[in-house]
Protein backbone atom coordinates (compact mmCIF):
# COMPACT_ATOMS: atom_id res chain seq x y z
CA UNK A 1 0.00 0.00 0.00
CA UNK A 2 2.86 2.20 1.07
CA UNK A 3 4.30 1.74 -2.42
CA UNK A 4 1.43 1.88 -4.33
CA UNK A 5 0.75 5.90 -2.37
CA UNK A 6 4.75 6.62 -3.04
CA UNK A 7 4.44 5.70 -6.59
CA UNK A 8 1.47 7.84 -7.94
CA UNK A 9 2.48 11.00 -5.34
CA UNK A 10 6.11 10.48 -7.26
CA UNK A 11 4.41 10.23 -10.39
CA UNK A 12 1.94 13.98 -10.02
CA UNK A 13 5.94 15.27 -8.24
CA UNK A 14 7.28 14.61 -11.53
CA UNK A 15 4.82 16.18 -13.52
CA UNK A 16 4.81 18.72 -11.78
CA UNK A 17 8.58 19.54 -11.65
CA UNK A 18 8.91 18.33 -15.69
CA UNK A 19 5.89 21.02 -16.09
CA UNK A 20 7.75 24.03 -14.27
CA UNK A 21 10.78 23.60 -15.67
CA UNK A 22 9.47 23.41 -19.43
CA UNK A 23 7.53 26.69 -18.41
CA UNK A 24 10.58 28.53 -16.76
CA UNK A 25 12.92 27.69 -19.43
CA UNK A 26 10.59 28.16 -22.27
CA UNK A 27 9.80 32.21 -20.85
CA UNK A 28 13.73 32.71 -20.81
CA UNK A 29 14.53 36.01 -22.59
CA UNK A 30 17.94 34.60 -23.99
CA UNK A 31 17.13 30.65 -24.08
CA UNK A 32 18.23 27.59 -21.83
CA UNK A 33 21.82 27.21 -23.33
CA UNK A 34 22.96 31.10 -22.93
CA UNK A 35 21.44 31.56 -19.86
CA UNK A 36 23.45 29.28 -18.50
CA UNK A 37 26.35 29.93 -20.07
CA UNK A 38 26.24 33.32 -18.55
CA UNK A 39 26.48 31.79 -15.05
CA UNK A 40 29.33 31.83 -12.64
CA UNK A 41 32.02 28.84 -13.94
CA UNK A 42 32.66 27.63 -9.88
CA UNK A 43 28.60 26.95 -10.21
CA UNK A 44 29.45 24.73 -13.15
CA UNK A 45 31.89 22.20 -11.88
CA UNK A 46 30.39 19.08 -11.16
CA UNK A 47 33.44 16.94 -9.83
CA UNK A 48 35.70 19.53 -8.10
CA UNK A 49 39.21 18.43 -8.39
CA UNK A 50 41.49 21.56 -7.48
CA UNK A 51 41.60 20.80 -3.80
CA UNK A 52 42.10 17.52 -2.37
CA UNK A 53 39.65 17.89 0.58
CA UNK A 54 36.60 19.27 -1.70
CA UNK A 55 37.13 16.16 -4.06
CA UNK A 56 36.61 13.92 -0.81
CA UNK A 57 33.72 15.77 0.44
CA UNK A 58 31.95 15.22 -3.28
CA UNK A 59 32.90 12.14 -2.90
CA UNK A 60 31.29 11.53 0.71
CA UNK A 61 28.39 13.38 -0.27
CA UNK A 62 28.13 11.04 -3.60
CA UNK A 63 28.69 8.03 -1.50
CA UNK A 64 25.50 8.94 1.35
CA UNK A 65 22.94 9.92 -1.14
CA UNK A 66 23.61 7.13 -3.63
CA UNK A 67 24.42 4.04 -0.72
CA UNK A 68 23.16 5.60 2.18
CA UNK A 69 19.48 4.53 2.04
CA UNK A 70 20.36 1.29 1.14
CA UNK A 71 18.83 -0.81 3.56
CA UNK A 72 15.67 1.60 3.90
CA UNK A 73 12.40 -0.20 3.85
CA UNK A 74 11.16 1.57 1.16
CA UNK A 75 13.59 0.19 -1.38
CA UNK A 76 13.12 -3.54 0.65
CA UNK A 77 9.32 -3.56 0.04
CA UNK A 78 10.01 -2.46 -3.72
CA UNK A 79 12.15 -5.25 -4.55
CA UNK A 80 10.57 -7.81 -2.39
CA UNK A 81 7.11 -6.93 -4.61
CA UNK A 82 8.52 -7.43 -7.42
CA UNK A 83 7.13 -10.56 -9.51
CA UNK A 84 10.71 -11.56 -9.85
CA UNK A 85 14.32 -11.64 -8.69
CA UNK A 86 15.06 -10.27 -12.77
CA UNK A 87 12.27 -7.70 -12.25
CA UNK A 88 13.40 -6.67 -9.19
CA UNK A 89 17.11 -6.47 -10.87
CA UNK A 90 15.56 -4.22 -13.70
CA UNK A 91 13.68 -2.02 -11.10
CA UNK A 92 16.60 -1.18 -9.75
CA UNK A 93 18.46 0.02 -12.77
CA UNK A 94 15.51 1.82 -14.29
CA UNK A 95 14.41 3.33 -10.83
CA UNK A 96 18.37 4.32 -10.77
CA UNK A 97 18.83 6.13 -14.37
CA UNK A 98 14.98 7.73 -13.04
CA UNK A 99 16.68 9.30 -10.11
CA UNK A 100 19.82 10.89 -11.84
CA UNK A 101 17.13 12.26 -14.47
CA UNK A 102 14.43 13.98 -12.40
CA UNK A 103 16.58 14.86 -9.75
CA UNK A 104 18.59 16.73 -12.53
CA UNK A 105 15.56 19.36 -12.91
CA UNK A 106 15.84 20.67 -9.24
CA UNK A 107 19.53 21.07 -9.79
CA UNK A 108 18.56 23.13 -13.24
CA UNK A 109 16.25 25.32 -11.44
CA UNK A 110 18.31 25.85 -8.70
CA UNK A 111 20.65 27.16 -10.94
CA UNK A 112 18.53 29.41 -13.24
CA UNK A 113 17.33 31.01 -10.20
CA UNK A 114 19.63 34.30 -9.94
CA UNK A 115 17.94 34.81 -13.85
CA UNK A 116 14.58 33.94 -13.28
CA UNK A 117 13.69 35.16 -9.28
CA UNK A 118 16.32 37.76 -9.02
CA UNK A 119 16.19 38.05 -5.09
CA UNK A 120 14.40 36.24 -3.35
CA UNK A 121 13.92 34.53 0.05
CA UNK A 122 13.42 30.95 1.06
CA UNK A 123 13.50 28.20 -1.12
CA UNK A 124 14.17 28.23 -4.64
CA UNK A 125 11.17 25.54 -5.62
CA UNK A 126 8.45 27.37 -3.92
CA UNK A 127 9.49 30.49 -5.35
CA UNK A 128 8.98 29.39 -8.68
CA UNK A 129 5.62 27.89 -8.13
CA UNK A 130 4.47 30.97 -6.46
CA UNK A 131 5.56 32.93 -9.56
CA UNK A 132 4.96 30.74 -12.52
CA UNK A 133 2.25 27.94 -11.69
CA UNK A 134 -1.46 28.72 -11.87
CA UNK A 135 -3.40 28.69 -8.41
CA UNK A 136 -4.47 25.08 -9.51
CA UNK A 137 -1.61 23.45 -9.98
CA UNK A 138 0.44 25.50 -7.20
CA UNK A 139 -2.11 24.00 -5.02
CA UNK A 140 -1.80 20.55 -6.25
CA UNK A 141 1.79 20.60 -6.66
CA UNK A 142 2.32 21.71 -2.93
CA UNK A 143 -0.05 18.96 -1.10
CA UNK A 144 1.42 16.27 -3.40
CA UNK A 145 5.02 17.20 -2.05
CA UNK A 146 3.56 17.97 1.57
CA UNK A 147 1.94 14.53 1.46
CA UNK A 148 4.93 12.55 0.08
CA UNK A 149 6.96 14.18 2.70
CA UNK A 150 3.79 13.18 5.63
CA UNK A 151 3.99 9.48 3.90
CA UNK A 152 7.80 9.04 4.39
CA UNK A 153 7.82 10.15 7.76
CA UNK A 154 4.46 7.20 8.74
CA UNK A 155 7.09 5.22 6.71
CA UNK A 156 10.09 6.28 8.67
CA UNK A 157 8.64 6.06 12.26
CA UNK A 158 6.74 2.59 11.72
CA UNK A 159 9.31 0.41 10.37
CA UNK A 160 12.19 1.18 13.45
CA UNK A 161 9.52 0.98 15.50
CA UNK A 162 8.29 -2.31 14.03
CA UNK A 163 12.13 -3.52 14.31
CA UNK A 164 11.88 -2.67 18.08
CA UNK A 165 8.92 -4.38 18.99
CA UNK A 166 9.04 -7.43 16.75
CA UNK A 167 12.19 -8.27 17.19
CA UNK A 168 13.17 -7.25 20.53
CA UNK A 169 10.85 -6.39 22.85
CA UNK A 170 8.30 -9.22 22.36
CA UNK A 171 11.30 -11.55 23.22
CA UNK A 172 12.22 -10.09 26.51
CA UNK A 173 8.67 -9.01 27.60
CA UNK A 174 6.78 -12.07 26.73
CA UNK A 175 3.47 -10.87 28.83
CA UNK A 176 2.90 -7.74 26.76
CA UNK A 177 0.82 -7.55 23.87
CA UNK A 178 2.59 -7.17 20.96
CA UNK A 179 0.47 -4.11 19.33
CA UNK A 180 1.21 -2.51 22.89
CA UNK A 181 5.12 -2.84 22.05
CA UNK A 182 4.42 -1.70 18.61
CA UNK A 183 2.33 1.58 19.73
CA UNK A 184 5.01 2.33 22.63
CA UNK A 185 7.74 1.93 19.87
CA UNK A 186 6.46 4.66 17.52
CA UNK A 187 5.93 7.01 20.51
CA UNK A 188 9.67 6.58 21.46
CA UNK A 189 11.08 6.83 18.16
CA UNK A 190 9.27 9.75 17.50
CA UNK A 191 10.45 11.55 20.57
CA UNK A 192 13.77 10.82 19.48
CA UNK A 193 12.98 11.93 16.52
CA UNK A 194 11.45 15.62 17.22
CA UNK A 195 14.70 15.57 19.76
CA UNK A 196 16.89 15.08 17.03
CA UNK A 197 14.93 17.53 14.49
CA UNK A 198 15.58 20.02 16.77
CA UNK A 199 18.96 19.60 16.89
CA UNK A 200 19.73 20.52 13.12
CA UNK A 201 19.82 23.46 11.30
CA UNK A 202 17.90 23.03 7.93
CA UNK A 203 15.89 19.69 6.76
CA UNK A 204 19.36 19.24 4.55
CA UNK A 205 21.37 18.65 7.13
CA UNK A 206 18.97 16.52 8.68
CA UNK A 207 18.53 14.22 5.51
CA UNK A 208 22.53 13.72 5.15
CA UNK A 209 22.97 12.93 8.99
CA UNK A 210 20.08 10.72 8.41
CA UNK A 211 21.31 9.00 5.01
CA UNK A 212 25.14 9.18 6.72
CA UNK A 213 23.99 6.62 9.36
CA UNK A 214 22.63 4.48 7.49
CA UNK A 215 25.79 4.57 5.30
CA UNK A 216 28.50 4.53 8.28
CA UNK A 217 26.44 1.62 9.67
CA UNK A 218 25.00 -0.95 7.17
CA UNK A 219 26.85 -0.51 4.41
CA UNK A 220 29.53 -2.51 5.35
CA UNK A 221 27.42 -5.24 7.24
CA UNK A 222 25.03 -5.66 4.54
CA UNK A 223 27.66 -5.78 1.94
CA UNK A 224 29.24 -8.45 3.71
CA UNK A 225 26.54 -10.50 4.44
CA UNK A 226 25.99 -10.64 0.52
CA UNK A 227 29.04 -11.74 -0.47
CA UNK A 228 31.32 -13.27 2.05
CA UNK A 229 30.82 -16.88 4.20
CA UNK A 230 32.19 -15.19 7.42
CA UNK A 231 29.34 -14.31 8.64
CA UNK A 232 29.46 -13.38 12.62
CA UNK A 233 26.25 -11.33 14.36
CA UNK A 234 28.71 -10.01 16.63
CA UNK A 235 31.37 -9.31 14.31
CA UNK A 236 29.10 -6.77 12.50
CA UNK A 237 27.46 -5.34 16.02
CA UNK A 238 31.32 -4.45 16.99
CA UNK A 239 31.87 -3.50 13.36
CA UNK A 240 29.09 -1.17 13.56
CA UNK A 241 29.57 0.54 16.76
CA UNK A 242 33.08 0.77 15.27
CA UNK A 243 32.00 2.90 12.37
CA UNK A 244 30.03 5.07 14.28
CA UNK A 245 32.75 6.01 16.83
CA UNK A 246 34.83 6.93 13.79
CA UNK A 247 32.10 9.12 12.22
CA UNK A 248 31.30 10.63 15.47
CA UNK A 249 33.84 13.33 15.67
CA UNK A 250 32.39 14.32 12.53
CA UNK A 251 28.11 14.51 13.63
CA UNK A 252 29.62 16.70 16.21
CA UNK A 253 31.23 19.45 13.76
CA UNK A 254 34.32 18.17 12.91
CA UNK A 255 34.98 19.08 9.18
CA UNK A 256 38.60 18.93 8.07
CA UNK A 257 38.28 15.53 6.38
CA UNK A 258 34.37 13.43 5.77
CA UNK A 259 35.54 10.73 8.24
CA UNK A 260 32.01 9.12 7.09
CA UNK A 261 34.30 7.87 4.17
CA UNK A 262 37.41 6.71 6.27
CA UNK A 263 34.85 5.13 8.88
CA UNK A 264 33.35 2.68 6.19
CA UNK A 265 36.52 2.04 4.54
CA UNK A 266 38.07 0.63 7.94
CA UNK A 267 34.65 -1.00 8.74
CA UNK A 268 35.58 -3.74 5.99
CA UNK A 269 38.93 -4.57 7.68
CA UNK A 270 38.02 -4.50 10.96
CA UNK A 271 34.91 -6.39 10.20
CA UNK A 272 37.03 -9.37 9.46
CA UNK A 273 39.81 -8.69 12.65
CA UNK A 274 36.70 -8.67 14.80
CA UNK A 275 35.33 -12.35 13.38
CA UNK A 276 38.44 -13.85 13.16
CA UNK A 277 38.93 -12.87 16.87
CA UNK A 278 35.28 -13.96 17.89
CA UNK A 279 35.47 -17.16 16.22
CA UNK A 280 38.41 -18.36 17.63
Amino acid sequence: SVSITDSFQLLVIICGLSYLTLKITSTLPTGLQEALAQLPPEKLIFIPTDKLKDLFEWLSLFCIASLGNMTGQDLGQRMFSAKSSKVAVQGCFIAGFGYLVIGSLPVLLGLLASSTLGEYEGSVIPNMIKNYLDPISGIVFTLTIISAILSTITSALLAPASLISHNFLRYRLEGVSTLLLSKLSVIFITSISVFIAFMGESVYQLLEGAYTVGFVSFFAPVCIGLFSQKLNEKAALATILLSILIWSPEFLGYEDFPLSLLAVALSFPCYFVFYRVLEK
